[in-house]
Parts: structure tokens; C-alpha cells; sequence
């Protein structure tokens, strides 16, 4: 993140305007968006039962 850039004043004092504050707001960045990922996957009911849903291999085989 650059010091003049545009998220610098918002997300400045966060992450900071060093080498490296950039790669630091990525990986919060991608952290958040995942763990929406998985409570929004959660709310699904199929992605929530699957284990149920879905029969073993071993019984499957046989």
C-alpha cells in the first residue's frame, strides 16, 4: 500500500504504509472473504447435511 494511495488513509493506520502492508491487506482481505464463504455455506442445508446425504464408500462397495 502506498503512503499517497487511496486506501492509505482509511486502512493506513491498520496495516500500515510499509513494504509488505499491502500483502498483510490481501491476506485479511482473503481471510474475511472466506470465513463469509463458509457461515454463507453453512446456511445451505444440503452443504450442511452432505455427510448425511451422501452414503460411505464402504457401503457403497459392498
Amino acid at each position: 500500500m502506498l503512503p499517497g494511495g487511496i486506501l492509505a488513509p482509511y486502512l493506513g493506520n491498520i496495516f500500515g504504509t510499509k513494504q509488505g502492508s499491502g500483502m498483510a491487506l490481501q491476506f485479511a482481505l482473503f481471510s474475511f472473504v472466506i470465513v463469509l464463504i463458509c457461515i454463507a455455506s453453512y446456511a445451505v442445508s444440503v452443504l450442511r447435511n452432505i455427510e448425511d446425504i451422501l452414503p460411505d464408500y464402504d457401503a457403497v462397495a459392498e
